[in-house]
């Protein structure tokens, strides 16, 4: 059974933030709770820990804020034109990533070893293209209109659709 008391979720929330700061902090991401905040000139690129209220398990949510759209000094995820949970930008590992279980986080590092590999292969430089004006046209450039996804996996919000268009 997947049930796991406080402690241990803690302990993995814990081991989680540890292990993306030791991947997002030389890349100049300033931790806040469980939000890690990069400002460009055209962008704030988040990344940002979700507990589940309910569940066993926790979420890395990604978002891209386009200065160009708005002024927000500390947008969540949740709040960007750009956001995508990390399976959704590596698809070749969203079924392992899609549910990342407190109990996958504690009793073994190969999870946080995933993330981490996912991480620096595909989401460091899939926000590292949407951090300028340039990249984000390109990701709108991309876009299915029918669902507003775009190539590379971003939800891309309506605002961002007609803003950057």
């Amino acid at each position: 059974m997947d049930d796991v008391n406080d402690d241990d979720r803690k302990e993995a929330i814990r081991r989680l933030k540890a292990s993306l700061g030791v991947i997002l902090k030389p890349e100049g991401y300033r931790a806040q709770d469980l939000n890690w905040r990069k400002t460009t000139d055209d962008a704030i690129l988040v990344v940002n820990v979700q507990r589940s209220m309910w569940g066993q398990e926790a979420f890395i949510n990604l978002g891209v804020f386009s200065r160009r759209l708005g002024d927000h000094a500390s947008p969540k995820a949740f709040q960007c034109h750009l956001t995508a949970r990390i399976g959704q930008l590596a698809p070749e590992m969203d079924e392992k990533l899609q549910r990342i279980t407190y109990r996958s986080l504690i009793q073994s590092d190969a999870m946080l070893t995933a993330i981490d590999q996912t991480m620096r292969s595909r989401i460091l430089p899939l926000l590292d293209v949407a951090s300028t004006y340039e990249g984000q046209r390109h990701v709108i450039a991309s876009i299915n209109r029918a669902n507003n996804i775009s190539a590379d996996g971003w939800w891309v919000t309506a605002h961002a659709v007609h803003g950057l268009s």
